[in-house]
């Protein structure tokens, strides 16, 4: 009966050993499968369970910090949007806003920085999508960017922009308006 249970652990032992890719599991596996191969006593069976050998032995991972370095690995938990206190990292930039724009978000902070906001709804009741165009640097891509920390935030970007269905355009053409009465 004991022997029935060390086996159940091993075996429970070698399955999350692949998947966390330990280097020698499979090799281990046909004492298990293979009756030939089977240990005669529960002491023989126990030294294939060398928990501390098989850790040392991991196989590299590329996503791996010790691989990718620290400078990169902080790089990716740092806040890319910033919006006063509304701050997202990179991988929540692709995960809630669902945009890979870091660029734009770069910019965006950049440009909030010098509004001097304290929140993302504090920015959106303070300022409209004209003044936001006439701003240096801010273009299409980075309104995308704000329309997706909108939506983020449970927020309509359509009914912030403040526009009829039938009077909407591109933002390309709410761009070249905007620039366009600037110059003259």
């Amino acid at each position: 009966m004991q022997s029935r249970q060390l086996k159940r652990d091993y075996a429970e032992w070698v399955y999350s050993a692949q998947c966390k890719g330990y280097a020698d599991t499979p090799r281990h596996l046909a004492v298990l499968t293979d009756p030939s191969q089977r240990c005669r006593n529960e002491e023989e069976l126990a030294k294939h369970l060398s928990f501390a050998r098989a850790d040392k032995r991991r196989r590299p991972y590329w996503r791996d910090p010790m691989l990718l370095g620290k400078t990169f690995t902080d790089r990716q938990q740092a806040g890319i949007l910033v919006i006063g206190k509304d701050v997202w990292t990179r991988q929540q930039l692709v995960e809630e806003l669902k945009c890979g724009n870091f660029q734009a978000a770069a910019n965006l902070t950049r440009i909030v920085a010098r509004l001097d906001v304290d929140s993302l709804k504090q920015l959106v009741s303070r300022f409209s999508m004209e003044d936001l165009f006439r701003k240096k640097d801010f273009g299409i891509t980075t309104m995308f960017v704000l329309m997706c920390a909108l939506e983020a935030r449970a927020r309509d970007p359509l009914e912030w922009i403040d526009r009829r269905p039938e009077d909407l355009v591109t933002l390309s053409t709410e761009q070249h308006r905007v620039r366009k009465a600037r110059t003259a």
